[in-house]
């Protein structure tokens, strides 16, 4: 799928869920680059549930696409200063 298909990216993902079999699953975090105007970049959100996943890239119930970008824990800053 191609970046002008996303509806934006949501970065710090967060996953939810209300049960065991994920039904439920819907995803909070920034939204960066919304195509359809409706939040600033930096914005913390909460999809709608999400009806399919193919590797970072969700589509929830509302039909809207995002690609995810995970927080990376195991980074650590003092191995990457400049």
């Amino acid at each position: 799928m191609s970046s002008d298909q996303f509806t934006a990216t949501i970065k710090g993902v967060e996953h939810t869920n209300q049960d065991d079999d994920h039904m439920n699953e819907r995803v909070r975090g920034h939204i960066y680059g919304d195509t359809l105007g409706r939040f600033p970049d930096g914005q913390r959100i909460l999809t709608a549930r999400v009806v399919n996943q193919e590797g970072n890239i969700i589509t929830t119930r509302s039909g809207h696409v995002y690609r995810l970008e995970y927080v990376d824990y195991d980074y650590d800053d003092e191995d990457h200063a400049a």
